[in-house]
C-alpha cells in the first residue's frame, strides 16, 4: 500500500465525512478508514460517502477497517509513512451505550487502544483524537 499524506478513521461520520471532503480538496493523499457499521443508519453513511465523493476521489483511499478487531499488524501497515493521523472513529451516543455497552467498549476503547499502538510503533508525527 502506498504511503498517504494523512489517515482519518471515522470518515463515514458525521464529523469525519466533513474533514475528509476538505483534505481530499487539499489534494493531499488521504487514507480514509470506517467500519461502516450502521449505528444510527446506513443510508446516512452512504449519503455522505456518496456526497463528498470520497469513494471516487484519486487522492482518497476509503477502506473499510474494524479498528477493534483489525491486526495490529495491518493497521501499522496502513498507517505507515503518514504525517498525520486523525482518528475520529468511535460509537456515537451516550444512551444507546448504557443498552449496548460490550459493542461500545470494543469500538471506542480496544479500536483507540489498537489505533495508538499503531501509531506509535511507527513513530507517526501527529496523532490528533476527538
Amino acid at each position: 500500500m502506498t504511503n498517504f499524506d494523512i489517515v482519518v478513521t471515522g470518515a463515514a461520520g458525521f464529523i469525519g465525512s466533513h474533514l475528509s471532503n476538505e483534505l481530499k480538496n487539499s489534494g493531499l493523499k488521504i487514507l480514509c478508514l470506517d467500519n461502516l457499521r450502521p449505528v444510527y443508519s446506513m443510508k446516512y453513511q452512504a449519503q455522505r460517502l456518496n456526497y463528498f465523493g470520497l469513494k471516487q476521489a484519486s487522492n482518497v483511499t476509503f477502506l473499510e477497517v474494524d479498528l477493534a478487531s483489525c491486526q495490529l499488524a495491518e493497521l501499522r501497515r496502513l498507517v505507515s509513512g503518514s504525517k498525520f493521523v486523525l482518528h475520529l472513529a468511535a460509537s456515537p451516543g451516550v444512551r444507546r451505550s448504557l443498552n449496548h455497552p460490550t459493542e461500545y467498549s470494543l469500538n471506542n476503547i480496544v479500536g483507540f487502544m489498537n489505533i495508538l499502538e499503531a501509531v506509535n510503533s511507527e513513530l507517526i508525527p501527529y496523532f490528533l483524537f476527538a
